[in-house]
């Protein structure tokens, strides 16, 4: 209250008692937010990322670590999207329930069994020990995607690998001291697709897909992510293959030497092109 009632001769002459408390206040609520966005990448899809996914994200993980939410943060992120226009998709509403990643029991009704034999001590003061750990992991989260292929969204067609190629413990502490422990891992796959399917001298890019997992120590699923890849015969009905596809195209044909090489040399340059943020300072 002594400071609610301090004041200056202006509008912009505030007391530094008061300066000083909205500045630590300021910082507090930026160090919060801050948290909210790293915790939230653990919960990303393995591939194509999206606005809408990331929000999701930073629901669902703060949600973990604080269920009741005492500042409104997640309110107002909500509010925040929402006001942008961006829409999660997958989402029944913009309420916290339905933006939270679910598990696959509530998503489809499949059930997952529990994934037995990951070591979740992988951080070993032996570099071998840790290496060892580290692959044993691997192979546990390989042979169980394999063994859960559709309940995971993953494709079980011929020749579709799945690759465990991400996978790390997490720790964090919520607001009363309790640790949660977490184990996430990242399951990916891949395939060629033509960049036009009427013109086959267009060439092919690689659609990727994949799911991420956030397994609890007793190795149940609690989040499954997916991004599906899908089957072949499903192409002319899967929406992000679709709108990758455009995408290559439309940069193709802005491309200006585009009139001069074929569309199957462009596709495979601009299809495995990766983007260079330093190019950004080159100044000119």
């Amino acid at each position: 209250m002594r400071i609610a009632r301090l004041g200056g001769s202006t509008l912009y002459d505030l007391h530094p008692d008061l300066s000083n408390r909205l500045a630590s206040e300021a910082v507090k609520t930026a160090e919060h937010f801050l948290n909210i966005c790293i915790r939230a990448l653990d919960y990303c899809p393995p591939v194509d990322i999206r606005f809408g996914d990331f929000l999701r994200a930073m629901i669902t993980a703060d949600s973990d670590l604080v269920p009741d939410d005492p500042y409104g943060y997640r309110i107002a992120i909500i509010d925040a999207f929402r006001s942008r226009g961006i829409v999660p998709e997958g989402a029944a509403s913009f309420s916290e329930e339905s933006l939270r990643w679910a598990s696959p029991e509530i998503f489809d009704g499949t059930s997952l069994p529990t994934c037995k034999g990951l070591e979740f001590d992988v951080f070993k003061h032996d570099p071998d020990l840790q290496k060892e750990a580290e692959k044993k992991n691997g192979g546990v989260l390989h042979d169980y995607a394999v063994a859960n292929q559709e309940a995971l969204g993953l494709s079980a067609e011929e020749g579709m690998k799945i690759q465990a190629r991400t996978f790390h413990e997490v720790h964090r502490v919520r607001p009363d001291g309790e640790v949660l422990f977490d184990f996430v891992a990242e399951l990916t796959q891949h395939r060629e697709v033509p960049a036009d399917p009427q013109n086959p001298d267009a060439g092919t890019f690689t659609f990727r897909g994949g799911t991420t997992l956030v397994i609890d120590r007793a190795g149940e699923v609690r989040v499954a992510i997916q991004k599906r890849v899908g089957a072949v015969a499903d192409d002319s009905k899967n929406v992000r293959l679709k709108q990758q596809r455009a995408y290559l195209n439309d940069r193709i044909s802005s491309v200006g030497m585009a009139a001069y090489v074929t569309d199957s040399r462009l596709a495979a340059r601009l299809a495995n092109a990766t983007i260079d943020f330093k190019l950004v300072h080159r100044g000119y």
